[in-house]
């Protein structure tokens, strides 16, 4: 008996590859990312505000932080899934570089 259950049995069919995503994926997941953080930061504001009383200053402030915080998750997702990059696959996992001569 195979004492991992996610590995296929000895004989048994390959395991899949993974697979580089989709435009269309990647692009729903990065307005999902942006979209959130902006609401996410929009609505701690928006609580601080209302319990310190203190007007619309915090709102905006981190209304401020949640689209900086979606634009950089958008740009790292970007560069992560970016093909071609010096060091990066297309799936965005990490080169592994040849050992340098001494």
């Amino acid at each position: 008996m195979n004492a991992n259950p996610l590995e296929p049995a000895p004989g048994g069919p390959p395991s899949p590859k993974p697979v580089a995503p989709h435009g269309l994926g990647m692009a729903m997941r990065m307005s999902t990312e942006l979209v959130s953080a902006v609401f996410v930061g929009g609505g701690i504001g928006y609580l601080l505000d209302y319990w310190l009383g203190s007007g619309p200053w915090l709102t905006l402030v981190f209304f401020s932080f949640g689209l900086a915080a979606g634009f950089r998750d958008m740009y790292c997702l970007a560069m992560q899934n970016t093909p071609g990059r010096e060091g990066v696959k297309g799936d965005g996992s990490p080169l592994r570089r040849p050992k340098e001569p001494r």
